[in-house]
């Protein structure tokens, strides 16, 4: 994510293959950042923790709708 960092005026993320749970703190410096998907052919993302997004709550939209989430926590 300390890639992303530098594209602080992107708006809108489309990612396909992630394999981690946490958007890391490369993604604090992306404020302009308000949709994001997650959504593909090749999402492994397994589960959602209360940490996530953390770093990325400035998102309005989020597409999360074929990633085959097995857990989701509570808060």
């Amino acid at each position: 994510d300390v890639a992303l960092a530098l594209l602080i005026n992107l708006e809108e993320l489309y990612i396909d293959g992630l394999r981690y749970d946490i958007f890391g703190l490369g993604f604090r410096n992306m404020t302009s950042l308000r949709k994001l998907s997650l959504s593909g052919r090749n999402c492994f993302m397994s589960g959602l923790t209360n940490a996530t997004f953390k770093n990325v709550n400035q998102i309005t939209s989020l597409n999360i709708s074929d990633c085959d989430l097995e857990d989701v926590e509570k808060k």
